[in-house]
């Protein structure tokens, strides 16, 4: 799914914004394996994602030059990973058509990242990447998993 070199194309080659945004998805993919358990829980990328986040996200320079709003971004992409998560328990059709969108609020953070590097332009090219991506699990066959009528 992850095109780094996409990514470093969409942020116009500033090359901390495409490695926070590239740490973040590697971080965000494994930290939702963990807890919703659908995918095999990889030990290795797991143990990276974590020590990145621990040590490499606070050497990047972008993030700390705009450590404020990219954390706020995060946090907002995190609460709704969250009552996505929350959503999914509730066998409600209309809940989990909702969760179905918020769990891809990455994609907006990672829009958000472009555009505080580079401008508006590169924030939509990203979220327009980013919600292009053919993905496996569309709107039917997660409520298939998740819904029981």
């Amino acid at each position: 799914m992850l095109d780094e070199a996409k990514v470093l194309d969409i942020c116009r080659n500033h090359k901390p914004a495409a490695d926070l945004i590239c740490g973040l998805l590697k971080l965000i993919v494994e930290w939702d394996n963990c807890i919703d358990r659908d995918k095999p829980v990889d030990e290795i990328a797991t143990n990276n994602a974590v020590m990145w986040a621990m040590f490499s996200l606070h050497d990047n320079p972008f993030y700390r030059e705009h450590e404020k709003a990219i954390r706020a971004a995060i946090f907002s992409g995190v609460t709704s990973w969250v009552l996505a998560n929350e959503f999914e328990k509730t066998n409600s059709k209309r809940l989990l058509e909702r969760s179905y969108m918020m769990r891809s609020s990455f994609f907006d953070l990672a829009g958000t990242i472009a555009g505080l590097a580079v401008g508006s332009e590169a924030q939509f090219d990203m979220v327009r990447y980013f919600r292009s991506l053919d993905n496996p699990d569309t709107l039917s066959s997660y409520l298939a998993e998740h819904y029981t009528p």
